[in-house]
């Protein structure tokens, strides 16, 4: 991973500083490795925007970093609660904990949120197992 951010910036979880752009920058790059689809559409967004499958194929994933953690939203269209089930067996992922949100707004469906505790000495890079976890989770859920 280039030029891999500092855990221990407190400015990571502070929205729009450029050490929370280079964290989001760095974690697209891990996610993408595994995978999956992440990008951040601009310089000032907070979140990324993760597709399991391929780019604008659901759910969606909206990971940011917030009060020391990796915390990721799991969107989808429509009011299908398939994903719900799977979702909570995340909670069987070390470092990993879920809360099931089951709302929906707009046309979508907030399934929960994903979070992961960040380890200050060892960098995002010590997540790759925890998301290629999560990854393989929504990947067999069709």
């Amino acid at each position: 991973m280039t030029n891999s951010p500092q855990l221990s910036d407190p400015a990571i979880f502070e929205r729009g500083t450029e050490s929370n752009h280079q964290a989001l920058e760095a974690l697209a790059e891990l996610l993408n490795d595994i995978g999956v689809s992440a990008r951040k559409k601009s310089r000032n967004e907070h979140t990324l925007r993760v597709y399991p499958k391929k780019q604008n194929q659901y759910p969606l994933l909206n990971p940011r970093f917030i009060d020391g953690l990796l915390s990721v939203t799991i969107s989808s269209k429509g009011e299908d609660t398939s994903l719900d089930s799977t979702l909570a067996s995340a909670q069987d992922i070390p470092g990993c904990t879920f809360k099931p949100l089951n709302a929906t707004s707009s046309g979508y469906r907030y399934h929960g949120v994903l979070t992961f505790a960040l380890d200050h000495q060892a960098g995002l890079s010590a997540l790759s197992p925890q998301l290629k976890a999560v990854h393989g989770l929504l990947a067999r859920h069709t």
